[in-house]
């Protein structure tokens, strides 16, 4: 007999179950096999991190301008670290003296 598998399935009864299959891993996101295919590793896009690629990273864009530090908070957004001399929400403001 020869077993037609469904997807998501391999081996001779279809006893291999494809950890990847439906893809968990979101937003683009590459699905690997681990550990004997009992695991996965997602492969994040630029831009997004987490177990699944949940997390979209604000900074990857470099909102910031004239040389700020881009920091990331825990709600998706982010704010700017001006350098001496600059002000403003995304430090593009001169600061006249």
């Amino acid at each position: 007999f020869r077993c037609t598998c469904p997807p998501g399935y391999s081996g001779i009864r279809c006893e291999i179950r494809d950890v990847c299959q439906p893809n968990p891993c979101m937003n683009g996101g590459a699905c690997r096999p681990t550990n004997g295919n009992s695991g996965f590793q997602c492969m994040c896009l630029p831009g997004f991190s987490g177990q699944q690629c949940e997390t979209s990273d604000p900074c990857t864009s470099n909102p910031c301008l004239n040389g700020a530090a881009c920091i990331a908070n825990n709600f998706g957004g982010f704010s700017c670290q001006c350098l001496s001399g600059f002000s403003g929400q995304r430090c593009e403001d001169r600061k006249i003296s």
